[in-house]
């Protein structure tokens, strides 16, 4: 991972000798970049990663135009309830995150073993046990929320500023929640 200033480039190795690169960039509107052509986009991070380091440049000029693929990475606001009756979110459906605390498919994994140690309970109603998982739940997960999008603002600021204080906040050490 490379940060840059409002942005960073992700390189993460597939099967076969193949590479799979992201470019994420902070923005007020996503429409600016989710309704543009992909060889726009391509063009932008391009420009903007131009006098990066390698292979940073290399990986981007040599990425076709057809392998463009524009997701926005967004947090969504938690649900305020989790469950309707005898039906329950689970997983994203209750804490959709940036991705930049690695935390997503642990808050999955953790929703439910909650859930399947609720349900496990002797002598408790099926009811008692999803109003349980759901008091559990929300909470840490709203928290998992809160520090993921903490994250994702400490990791893309826009001011140099800013930028001087994430890189010397992580030559000091990893991100920590405060």
């Amino acid at each position: 991972m490379t940060l840059g200033r409002g942005c960073s480039f992700f390189v993460h190795p597939l099967a076969h000798e193949r590479l799979m690169w992201s470019f994420a960039l902070r923005t007020a509107d996503e429409s600016q970049l989710t309704q543009c052509p992909a060889g726009e986009l391509l063009q932008r991070v391009t420009a903007v990663t131009r006098k990066w380091h390698e292979p940073i440049p290399t990986l981007v000029a040599e990425t076709p135009e057809a392998d463009v693929d524009i997701r926005p990475l967004l947090d969504v606001p938690p649900p305020t309830r989790a469950r309707v009756a005898r039906v329950c979110f689970a997983g994203d459906a209750s804490h959709a995150m940036t991705p930049y605390r690695g935390r997503g498919a642990n808050m999955a994994m953790m929703d439910a073993l909650e859930l399947a140690t609720r349900l496990a309970e002797p002598n408790v109603s099926v009811d008692s046990a999803l109003e349980a998982y759901e008091l559990a739940m929300l909470p840490r997960n709203r928290r998992a929320l809160a520090l993921s999008h903490a994250a994702s603002q400490t990791l893309h600021p826009t001011s140099r500023a800013g930028v001087l204080l994430r890189n010397v906040r992580l030559r000091a050490g990893p991100l920590r929640a405060r």
